[in-house]
């Protein structure tokens, strides 16, 4: 059964029956269902029955979700360059087929403060448009999330006194000593 509807192609059952949603030819947007790979499925037939169906990519242009840790990241500048080394590795990978890319931030950095002003996201968005442009295969910045955490200041919350305190104490004496964890 080749089961159509579902645009992300799923393997329900193999052999015996194989029962497959091939997916859909053309990813539409930067949903979870549309991105990567997309294509068709050839489906060998013999007298033994059904062979192993072999995925065929025919996409022309590919959205991509790509996460980037920005925990070891000092400065906008080096976000900037680390987000631009990964569009080119993501060119690499996916060879002759255009990219349309969300680029989510994640990790505890000093950045957070930086991408939570207005106007950064956008501003990293555009440079980042920039970089690629003219380059081929084609790759498009559909946004930059920020999904980056505040670092956390151990000293400032062991100073507290408080139950946070207590548990960071509780926490590193367990580390300190192998037969209490």
């Amino acid at each position: 059964w080749a089961l159509g509807h579902i645009h992300k192609r799923q393997v329900l059952s193999e052999r015996d029956p194989w029962i497959i949603y091939p997916g859909n030819l053309q990813g539409r947007s930067a949903k979870p269902s549309e991105q990567g790979e997309k294509g068709a499925l050839i489906v060998q037939v013999s007298d033994s029955g059904i062979e192993e169906p072999q995925f065929i990519p025919l996409d022309c242009v590919r959205f991509i979700e790509n996460t980037l840790d920005i925990s070891t990241l000092g400065d906008m500048s080096a976000l900037q360059d680390a987000a631009a080394e990964r569009l080119d590795e993501l060119r690499v990978t996916h060879g002759d087929r255009g990219l349309i890319v969300r680029v989510v931030l994640r990790g505890r950095s000093q950045l957070h403060r930086d991408l939570a002003r207005p106007g950064a996201l956008d501003e990293l968005t555009t440079a980042l448009r920039h970089e690629v442009v003219g380059q081929l295969p084609v790759v498009w910045i559909e946004s930059v999330r920020d999904e980056s955490e505040a670092p956390i200041d151990r000293e400032a919350i062991m100073a507290r006194g408080d139950f946070a305190a207590e548990l960071l104490r509780g926490i590193d004496s367990v580390r300190r000593d192998p037969e209490a964890l």
